[in-house]
């Protein structure tokens, strides 16, 4: 190629390095204006209850102290976000938790489940103030960020009736929401706890029933026969939702009483001492004590519906739930001051009749007549109701169920909208289906509980009674997260199927909630769990045990453009300055080279020589530079 073609190539090679430099400098300058930026909102539990300090540890799904919800709110990603709590004197370390990506309007849940120190806990013996700090940072953060707020743990005997506030407490079961909470105070491996099972059971072998039976009598023997004294519960102001104190086991026995509270946690530690599976049962102002028999478990081992029956038999289930003195004692839950009563029953000869009185005879046939005249007018109103009766026993024997089928609805930020059709049993709903209509806030109360408190928006609730349905609608933020490279949506449930554009789950199991009006049905529910349009690979992970799909629009971003003219904007800045440079260093180079030695080439024109004789003739001034040439050229460099 000639030497002017490759300068033409250079040249425009230079010039195109300079024009793009410019361009990728002024695209990383308005892009790292582009800062990311992000709403992080702290939310902390108003008590944390000391003597239940595990439950928050994640021994409880959804218990938690403290969470934050934090949501992008800028137009570029956010890389690398990390959060960390603190708590200090009340937790050994830091907890830190980190996301690798949360793309333009997504938002995440992270939720602090603390380990807090056994000893320190074990130290609270009253209400006792702490403050949780909450630090987060994310690539093109300056410093990391800090929040703070109040925490505040309740004695160690403390303990709350319920998590929600007035206007959504509405029954027995909400007033009691932090029933599970109780069991913390059961301790059967206390040293105090264990020596006196084994005192009044005397190594009684707890594997078969008459055994566990046995047992349970002897510890309820022994436990009247010390005269505990069965002490009032003062009234507590320590929380604005209600609350009480309650003895640990070795408490009730160094103080030789308590309430019924006490005596039934009491009790329950000691039958867990020897191995006997317990239950503590709330009512209406009273809780009191069952225990399990080893021969079967039963589906449903106990229920709080204050029924006063000492002994249950589910349907189906066999009689294996005990509450103890069922052997003639009434108000089993308690031990009164050492007091046994015992019930009128038919083993104790209620009904007898002590006396014969003698009859005489017109008194003994009118009575017989009576007596004849009673039996066929009861035989008659028998033979009319029995029918009824017994349509009425077949449906009690039958199960009411409740279809169910919900609807996860994804979004690319991962946000779900939730779509809940609810299908009732017509007689249940013609029954209570007004309830739901009188009382909405039934249907809601559910999605205010503290657990949930910032996830939920958009809450609709549509009564139907003519079809007998309810279809419960809202948005839930952050249903799904992003791992970097895909999308989850945890559910460690296997799914029944999983079709191109939706997986489906189904399970069957009785509900006893608000939903059914704290009765027990059948729900037969449907889950259905939809992507984003733009997903791709979508299904269902085993290993990562949930719902997993990819957007290629996001990873594009991730590892290309915007993301990384954020992330890596000085890095980007010095290779286009260089670019920039080695442009106009082309250029100038080959404007520099450019410059050589001008040669300029003079003519002299001398007189003509005399033609020689033959010569052709030519013109004269042709013939003078012919001969001129060779010598008259001369060369000048100016």
């Amino acid at each position: 190629m000639p030497g002017s073609a490759w300068r033409k190539v250079i040249a425009v090679t230079c010039a195109a390095l300079i024009v793009g430099s410019l361009v990728g400098v002024g695209f990383t300058l308005a892009a790292g204006e582009q800062l990311p930026q992000v709403d992080v909102k702290l939310y902390v539990r108003p008590e944390i209850m000391t003597a239940a300090y595990k439950a928050y540890s994640g021994a409880y799904k959804n218990w938690w102290a403290a969470k934050v919800i934090v949501t992008n709110t800028g137009s570029v990603p956010v890389l690398d976000f990390r959060v960390t709590y603190e708590i200090p004197g009340m937790c050994d370390g830091e907890m830190t938790y980190g996301y690798p990506l949360i793309m333009p309007g997504q938002s995440v849940r992270d939720y602090c489940r603390p380990t807090f120190a056994p000893d320190k806990m074990a130290a609270l013996t009253s209400r006792t103030d702490a403050e949780i700090t909450v630090t987060y940072e994310y690539e093109g953060l300056e410093k990391p960020k800090h929040e703070s707020e109040k925490l505040v743990f309740l004695g160690r005997g403390d303990w709350v009736w319920t998590p929600y506030a007035d206007e959504n407490v509405a029954n027995f079961y909400d007033q009691n929401g932090y029933a599970p909470l109780l069991a913390a105070f059961v301790t059967p491996r206390d040293d105090s706890t264990e020596m006196l099972a084994k005192e009044l059971t005397a190594g009684t072998y707890t594997g078969s029933d008459d055994d566990t039976m046995q047992a349970v009598e002897q510890i309820f023997d022994g436990l009247t026969g010390r005269d505990f004294a069965y002490i009032t519960e003062p009234s507590t102001f320590w929380s604005a939702r209600g609350g009480q104190q309650v003895q640990y086991p070795r408490e009730t026995i160094e103080h030789n009483g308590g309430n019924c509270v006490d005596l039934s946690v009491l009790f329950s530690a000691l039958c867990e001492a020897v191995d006997i599976k317990t239950y503590l049962a709330l009512c209406t102002g009273h809780c009191f004590f069952a225990f399990e028999l080893p021969g079967e478990r039963p589906d449903h081992p106990c229920r709080s519906d204050g029924g006063g029956a000492r002994r249950r038999r589910d349907p189906g289930h066999g009689d294996r739930l005990r509450i103890p003195g069922g052997r003639g004692r009434e108000d089993p839950g308690h031990v009164h001051a050492g007091q046994r009563t015992r019930a009128v029953d038919g083993r104790d000869g209620a009904g007898m009749v002590s006396g014969r009185r003698i009859l005489r005879g017109r008194f003994v046939c009118r009575g017989t007549a009576l007596l004849g005249g009673g039996i066929v007018a009861l035989l008659l109103l028998g033979a009319a109701l029995l029918p009824t009766a017994v349509r009425a026993a077949e449906a009690e024997r039958i199960p009411m169920e409740v279809h169910e089928t919900f609807t996860y609805t994804f979004i690319d930020t991962g946000d779900a909208h939730c779509e809940d059709v609810l299908e009732y049993d017509r007689t249940f709903f013609n029954r209570s289906g007004f309830m739901f209509e009188k009382y909405p806030w039934i249907l809601s109360r559910r999605f205010r509980d503290p657990n949930l408190v910032g996830e939920i928006r958009n809450f609709n609730a549509d009564v139907d009674m003519e079809k007998a349905t309810i279809t419960l609608t809202y948005d839930r933020i952050g249903r799904a997260y992003n791992e970097g490279d895909f999308w989850i949506m945890r559910r460690s449930q296997k799914p029944s199927f999983v079709r191109e554009d939706e997986v489906v789950f189904e399970q069957e199991n009785p509900v006893n909630n608000e939903f059914t009006l704290w009765e027990t049905l059948t729900f037969k529910v449907t889950t259905h769990v939809k992507p984003p349009p733009s997903a791709t690979s979508f299904g269902y992970d085993r290993a990562e045990k949930g719902v997993t799909w990819q957007t290629p629009g996001q990873l594009a971003t991730l590892t290309g453009g915007g993301s990384l003219l954020v992330s890596h904007g000085a890095l980007f800045l010095f290779i286009f300055i260089v670019m920039l440079l080695a442009g106009v260093g082309g250029l100038a180079a080959l404007y520099l080279t450019g410059r050589r030695p001008v040669v300029s080439a003079v003519t002299v024109t001398v007189p003509a020589a005399p033609p020689l004789l033959g010569s052709a003739r030519v013109p004269g001034d042709a013939q003078a530079r012919v001969h001129a040439q060779p010598s008259a050229m001369l060369r000048m460099t100016r």
